[in-house]
């Protein structure tokens, strides 16, 4: 993750769980804590500093991974 976006809010804006909704913004070090403890689903993505970010499982831990911007 580029330390570019450790201070800025990730608005999520797809979240297939429909548990958040559309809007909410979370700081990245708040991600990191709701992926260690499973609090979001593979899928759900964000929004932040112009990028996409989406949740992935990779070797069995869930990430977020930037897929545009």
């Amino acid at each position: 993750m580029p330390s570019s976006c450790i201070g800025h809010m990730f608005k999520i804006i797809c979240d297939p769980d429909e548990t958040w909704g559309i809007n909410s913004c979370f700081r990245y070090l708040e991600i990191v804590d709701m992926l260690r403890d499973g609090f979001l689903t593979e899928g759900t993505k964000f929004s932040a500093n112009d990028r996409i970010y989406v949740v992935v499982k990779i070797r069995g831990s869930l990430k977020l991974k930037m897929i545009g911007g």
